[in-house]
């Protein structure tokens, strides 16, 4: 699980921005749109979802990311 994160975008071979079984906790919505990538680095924001996001996803007010290896790993803290 090792990445330089030096391309313009997220290496989809390595890596997952979402998860298809758990969409965030609320308050906090995790979306595609908060993960980018960046002069080598990877950037994970977090603001609050517009109105518009709010009714389409009751119960949530803010979003943010993830990021997923899309290789198994043990249980553990990294």
């Amino acid at each position: 699980m090792s990445d330089e994160f030096n391309g313009e975008s997220i290496d989809f071979s390595k890596w997952d921005n979402k998860n298809p079984q758990w969409k965030g906790r609320a308050l906090g919505l995790f979306t595609t749109d908060a993960v980018i990538v960046s002069d080598g680095k990877l950037i994970i924001t977090a603001d609050l979802l517009d109105s518009q996001q709010q009714q389409q996803n009751p119960g949530f007010t803010q979003e943010g990311g993830l990021v997923r290896s899309k290789n198994k790993a043990t249980y553990g803290y990294y």
